[in-house]
């Protein structure tokens, strides 16, 4: 049985998911990969039922062993297919979990749930590899208060792990909030300042390389101005 997720993925970002979701949840984990999540979700009692989908073959049939090799069958199960098409209402979904993925592609995902009925859904989990602000627009678009966000580095990247729950309410937050996270902004630990410091040196970059007075220098030159705010506070 698989004890120690750590150990299996060396991945402190799905420790970090697994922490963020609600004990006895029903989750559906969209990109299971491997199922690596779900059944520590499970070993740990952290859910009471896990639903993983995946869109390639591969890591799909990997996934079902590791699930039987667990003998965890009857608690995970394990689709086909894209997003969260694979789910149904009758799946009575408590808490949604997308990582890896890009900020577009993680919004794409949930806007087509959305139009299909299936969400919301009470929690959702979200750890995007880009665009991160673009997941916070939505989230506060549709009725999700973000409840916490956590910021870590692995593998050479720093990646933000962002937690909502469904309130119904359209939460207020600034510009510089939804661009850098309410929470990891009011925390503004070393991981972040240097995540922002690095983001800055390569728009600083490209910025030297564009003609001045051009509507991409312009729109440089404002994300310039935004972390360099963001740095000196």
């Amino acid at each position: 049985m698989v004890k120690n997720l750590k150990q299996e993925l060396n991945s402190e970002r799905l420790l970090r998911v697994a922490k963020e979701i609600t004990p006895g949840s029903r989750v559906a984990d969209i990109g299971t990969d491997h199922a690596y999540l779900p059944v520590y979700l499970i070993e740990n009692q952290i859910a009471s039922y896990v639903i993983g989908s995946e869109i390639a073959e591969g890591p799909l049939e990997n996934g079902r062993a590791n699930v039987a090799k667990a003998g965890l069958s009857k608690q995970i199960e394990l689709r086909f297919g894209s997003g969260v098409e694979t789910l149904t209402t009758d799946d009575h979904i408590d808490t949604i979990t997308i990582c890896g993925m890009g900020g577009k592609t993680i919004v794409s995902i949930l806007a087509k749930g959305w139009e299909d009925g299936l969400l919301p859904v009470k929690e959702l989990v979200l750890q995007p590899n880009t665009d991160e602000h673009l997941v916070r627009f939505w989230l506060t678009q549709h009725g999700y208060t973000i409840t916490n966000e956590s910021l870590l580095t692995e593998r050479k990247g720093t990646y933000e792990i962002i937690t909502a729950q469904y309130t119904e309410e359209v939460p207020t937050y600034s510009h510089l909030e939804l661009r850098f996270g309410p929470f990891l902004l009011a925390e503004k630990s070393v991981e972040f300042q240097e995540k922002q410091q690095k983001e800055l040196e390569n728009y600083q970059r490209v910025y030297q390389k564009i003609p001045e007075g051009t509507a991409k220098a312009n729109y440089i030159a404002q994300k310039i101005k935004e972390l360099k705010e963001v740095l000196s506070c």
